[in-house]
């Protein structure tokens, strides 16, 4: 005997155990099955939630390294008393300024608050594979850029108001700065640290070549000589309240130069891969500083340029025709083709003459012979990455071979631009 569809639903369903026959009873006849107990509808994710959910991230990984590179248990026997004595220090700069306090002067403290204000760097919080997964809401990418942007402000704003606490004792004690003007002073110099190394990102952004290398230093130097000139300005508006309410004028402008600039840094176009590239350069900085520490230093290949300004037919430069003297002729020659190293010799003379010319007396023999390290440094660094080049290392040099080769190229590369400096200190 056949059953009717309905006796047979009645039927399968006495064989099912009560929870499902309940299930069973309240399922909507539109056919759509209810979701279970507990069960949470998945959310859309916003920018907020991502950008807090890479910044929590970030903190891990972070964590994990320096928990990994450090013993703990000595870092806080060497952390506690070091945070101690640096109190104790800070105090007595305000109970007893120290006499060095009148040796700084004014330019060259200017000088190097606006090489710091250099070192801001704008996280995006952007992965590899939002260009796979995100590229296309565009709205969402922009979210979290925003949050990146508002991020890097505040780690600006914080580090800039913990310098200036730190500094405080100087600029009252020392230089004769009233105390509402250290706010002052902070914010002019977070202006600047949000406004030029943003520039000089733009200019890299959409410049190639010389003109890249020549707009940078141009700003460079625009912007050292403004900022070391308002410190200048601000220090002689002492009075109070008429010479603040004058300095706050620049300052506005200041920070107005500031939003601009960054709003129209949120608004470049086509910089999506370049902002992934410089998220993974900033998360990868503190595992390459322990590594750098540790020894291990990454290899970076020598820049290569088809029609080099200088020695295009390659002549020699040297007659002598030993293994030295031609190791040594390769590297001078791909140091003064390098269009990168020119700009180092560029900004490391500007800023080095600048040095020179601000101090005076007994401190330029510390100042330029410190100059002079710093050259030797930045030199042997690039000698010693050509002389390990895939190239060079075809030839079979002894090591006695290439220490010789490093230092003959080093002094020939290094004693015009000491004979410079040396004339700028004569002249000044």
């Amino acid at each position: 005997m056949l059953h009717t569809p309905q006796s047979h639903s009645s039927a399968a369903r006495t064989d099912l155990p009560a929870s499902h026959l309940s299930a069973a009873s309240n399922t909507p006849h539109d056919g759509h099955t209810p979701a279970p107990a507990g069960h949470r509808p998945r959310t859309r994710a916003t920018g907020r939630s991502l950008f807090v959910r890479r910044l929590i991230a970030f903190y891990k990984d972070q964590w994990r390294v320096l928990r990994t590179a450090v013993d703990w248990v000595i870092a806080v026997y060497f952390i506690v008393p070091l945070l101690i004595a640096a109190g104790i220090i800070y105090t007595s700069w305000w109970q007893d300024p120290p006499l060095w306090f009148s040796w700084i002067p004014l330019p060259l403290l200017s000088l190097v608050l606006f090489l710091w204000s250099l070192t801001f760097r704008l996280r995006t919080f952007l992965e590899p594979a939002d260009q796979v997964f995100l590229l296309r809401n565009r709205s969402l990418i922009n979210a979290i850029r925003r949050w990146g942007f508002g991020y890097s402000v505040t780690v600006a704003f914080l580090a800039t108001a913990l310098l200036y606490i730190v500094l405080s004792p100087l600029l009252v004690l020392g230089l004769g700065f009233e105390w509402p003007w250290i706010p002052v002073l902070a914010l002019f110099t977070l202006a600047a640290r949000l406004t030029v190394p943003i520039i000089l990102q733009l200019l890299e952004l959409r410049l190639r070549g010389i003109r890249k290398h020549a707009s940078q230093s141009a700003v460079l130097i625009a912007c050292g000589f403004l900022f070391i000139s308002m410190f200048d300005l601000f220090a002689r508006l002492q009075t109070f309240p008429l010479g603040l309410a004058q300095g706050i004028v620049p300052l506005g402008i200041a920070l107005l130069a500031a939003w601009l600039i960054m709003r129209l840094r949120l608004q470049a176009r086509g910089v999506f891969l370049y902002e992934i590239s410089q998220e993974r350069q900033a998360r990868l900085r503190l595992t390459a500083l322990l590594l750098s520490q540790a020894g291990v230093k990454k290899t970076k290949g020598v820049l290569e340029e088809s029609r080099p300004l200088i020695w295009r037919r390659s002549q020699a430069i040297t007659k002598k025709r030993d293994k030295v003297s031609l190791l040594m002729a390769a590297i001078v020659k791909s140091y003064i083709r390098s269009s990168d190293q020119w700009y180092f010799l560029i900004r490391f003379l500007t800023v080095s003459s600048y040095a020179l010319i601000l101090t005076s007396g007994w401190v330029t023999l510390i100042v330029y012979p410190g100059l002079l390290y710093l050259l030797y440094k930045g030199i042997y660094s690039y000698c010693e990455m050509a002389t390990n080049s895939s190239y060079l290392q075809l030839f079979r040099w002894t090591d006695s071979e290439r220490s010789k080769a490093v230092e003959r190229a080093i002094f020939r590369i290094s004693l015009p631009l000491a004979l410079i400096l040396l004339l700028v200190e004569i002249i000044a």
